[in-house]
């Protein structure tokens, strides 16, 4: 069974945290190296965890924007409270921190200070800085959706500039993090999502897309020989009846038939939100889950 993306930062955190003492290495049989190895500071963010559970019904454009702001405004605040997190966990970093800043409030900071101050307090302490961002796609994929009855096949290529401009603080985010990694010696970036929404092109991250390099296709989600063990498992405890298989068959190709146009639309827009990275994300990748992994390091 490959790893979930939760359980691989996990692992990633236990193996390299420098607030930890582990010796899941043991276990492994494989060290990451004595100089890496609780040696890190990292700072953990799971932009998932920003985003309401549930839709809202956003009738105008002008209900969407309102609430990308807001969306925009929260994950801002989850950076920053990790942050403060990370410092109060590391007395030093901390001490850096706050000469830096000249003893400015993180909570008054923009997120491009923010992130440019630890890049300096990390670098002070000759440390190294590992930032893990779980979902990093997810607070524009959420609202993406919701423009889809608005704008259908064209949706992406029409509000291309207004995702920049609604989502200010997420993508500083990742331009500063961009800085970050070029003046701090020992810093690294790894982002777990679904969809590229173009941060490359609107932060300048310069980021290596795993999802499709064959060494790393058995590293995390469900292969096809998961899915077909598992079916078998299922099927062992409690086999079909008579006639059941033939049924659900039945009841599985009429459902296809009768999708909602919208289904097409939204293979549309995923076709044209991967353009930019010359992808198509509509098939699977060898029989993996719908999950990227992308890495600067």
């Amino acid at each position: 069974m490959q790893l979930g993306k939760t359980t691989l930062f996990s692992l990633a955190d236990e193996l390299f945290s420098i607030n930890k003492e582990s010796n899941v290495n043991t276990d492994l049989g494989y060290s990451v190296g004595e100089d890496d190895q609780n040696h890190w500071y990292i700072l953990r963010l799971d932009f998932g965890s920003v985003c309401p559970s549930r839709f809202e019904n956003n009738n105008e454009e002008e209900e969407w924007v309102q609430r990308c702001k807001r969306l925009d405004d929260e994950t801002a605040c989850c950076i920053k409270m990790k942050v403060i997190v990370l410092l109060l966990n590391n007395p030093q970093l901390e001490q850096n921190f706050q000469q830096v800043s000249l003893g400015v409030e993180i909570k008054d900071e923009s997120i491009a200070n923010v992130i440019r101050t630890l890049g300096t307090a990390v670098q002070q302490d000759k440390g190294c800085l590992l930032i893990l961002v779980y979902e990093y796609d997810q607070p524009v994929c959420e609202d993406l959706l919701q423009l889809i009855p608005l704008h259908g096949e064209r949706l992406y290529e029409r509000i291309q500039q207004q995702i920049k401009l609604c989502f200010s603080e997420y993508f500083a985010f990742f331009r500063s993090v961009k800085v970050l990694l070029e003046e701090v010696s020992h810093a690294k970036i790894w982002l777990t999502g679904i969809t590229p929404i173009g941060i490359r092109e609107m932060s300048g991250l310069n980021i290596e897309d795993l999802m499709y390099q064959a060494h790393m296709v058995d590293a995390v989600g469900l292969t096809e020989v998961d899915v077909e063990r598992m079916l078998q498992d299922a099927y062992a405890h409690a086999p079909f009846k008579e006639g059941e298989l033939e049924l659900a068959s039945e009841d599985f190709a009429q459902a296809q038939l009768q999708k909602p146009s919208v289904s097409t639309e939204s293979v549309s827009v995923s076709r044209r939100t991967c353009q930019s990275h010359d992808e198509y994300l509509a098939g699977s990748n060898k029989g993996n889950e719908m999950t990227r992994i992308l890495i600067h390091w």
